[in-house]
């Protein structure tokens, strides 16, 4: 009798021609309609109707083990009933993982796993299902000291956190090469190559020690890239701290030639909202919104190659301290007025960046510059000390 009932279900169904959800069918059971096929229904956790034509269909098979859960009914044929039976739930239903299992994992910043020091662990599956710690991975760490190693993975040796721009100059030994220089830090500024109809050109005195050539003081040979909008000017702009890091070997400069220079194309030091220009007696001077803040007393023609780096950090209490000067990461005496307690980069008139000259023109010195980044921080002694060392040993690849 319960088969023919079924029957007598399955055919009615076929003939209205749509998939039914096992939550509805037990509705009409609830509401008293299909009464004679409730019982064929009754315990069953689901079922379907098929469309079209063909007969019935097969029950599903309950799950089983541990945290197991039911098993899901087959397919049915070309219409008909599909009436399925889920299995018993286990207790809390499958994991992630199978215990006892393992995978690689690594939970440092995209892009630094493989760099430096930076190493992929392993996670195992746990007897609750669930992935274990990563294991013996190691993500980036404050770059150490004097060790020789990418501890921060960043690609060099040299302290990477809160780099703005690095330009290695190492593009070419000869020529031109593509005419630009290359940033190394995210979202690059590449700065264009511009002879200014004098000679500029790449140079390789010794292996790991590229460079972009100047022969001529006060040309309009430049490296520049247009500011506005900019990322210097999204996080160096009202910002109070910054490290300016150099590797250059300067022949000669006269006065107001300039290393680098962030500002405008005015004609008078208002131009220069940060910059760093030679005064007559080749000593670097270092200007902030337009006036002169330091001057390292050392006439830079006499040291041959070397790291200049400058610190500041207008938020110091002690003013000597707000910016200080560094020589192959020795700091140096510096003179001048350092600038005002919580004094902030004014870049907002800025419109260009410039390496080899101002937004004058005719300021190049008679140099090579090997190497030029900027932080957005002050780098401590003992960094800078460390960014020296290894520029000294290789400007090309630290």
């Amino acid at each position: 009798m319960r088969r023919a009932t079924r029957e007598r279900l399955e055919a009615w169904m076929s003939v209205m021609g749509t998939r039914w959800q096992g939550t509805t069918a037990l509705l009409f059971c609830g509401m008293g309609f299909l009464s004679a096929a409730c019982s064929a229904l009754s315990g069953l956790d689901d079922f379907e109707i098929g469309s079209g034509a063909g007969a019935g269909s097969v029950t599903g098979t309950a799950g089983s083990g541990p945290g197991g859960q039911g098993g899901a009914g087959a397919s049915g044929g070309n219409g008909g009933v599909v009436v399925s039976s889920g299995g018993e739930g286990g207790n809390g239903g499958h994991g992630p993982c199978q215990p006892g299992t393992t995978r690689s994992c690594y939970t440092g910043p995209t892009g630094t796993e493989g760099v430096g020091v930076c190493r992929v662990g392993v996670s195992t599956c746990t007897d609750e299902r669930t992935w274990g710690e990563c294991e013996g991975e190691i993500t980036p760490s404050p770059e150490l000291i004097f060790n020789d190693l990418d501890d921060d993975c960043g690609g060099t040796t040299l302290v990477d956190g809160d780099l703005l721009v690095r330009y290695l100059i190492n593009e070419a030994a000869t020529g031109l090469g593509a005419g630009q220089l290359f940033d190394s830090a995210s979202n690059p500024m590449n700065l264009a190559l511009d002879t200014g109809g004098a000679a500029l050109f790449f140079t390789e005195p010794s292996p790991g020690q590229r460079g972009l050539r100047w022969p001529t003081r006060a040309t309009n040979a430049m490296a520049w890239a247009h500011l506005t909008g900019g990322k210097i000017q999204q996080r160096l702009g009202s910002q109070k701290a910054a490290t300016l890091e150099f590797v250059l070997d300067v022949d000669g400069t006269d006065a107001n030639m300039t290393l680098f220079f962030i500002g405008t194309d005015a004609l008078d030091f208002s131009a220069d909202r940060l910059s760093v220009r030679f005064n007559e007696l080749e000593e670097p001077r270092l200007y902030v919104n337009g006036s002169m803040v330091g001057q390292l007393p050392i006439n830079m023609n006499t040291t041959g190659r070397s790291v200049l780096q400058i610190a500041i950090d207008t938020t110091q209490e002690t003013a000597s301290n707000r910016r200080r000067f560094y020589l192959d990461g020795i700091l140096q005496e510096a003179k001048g007025t350092p600038p005002a307690r919580d004094t902030m980069f004014d870049l907002a008139s800025s419109v260009v960046f410039l390496l080899g000259n101002a937004g004058q023109g005719l300021r190049s010195p008679e140099a090579t510059l090997h190497y030029a980044a900027i932080y957005t921080r002050a780098l401590s002694s003992l960094e800078l000390r460390n960014n020296a060392t290894a520029l000294l040993a290789n400007d090309d690849a630290p």
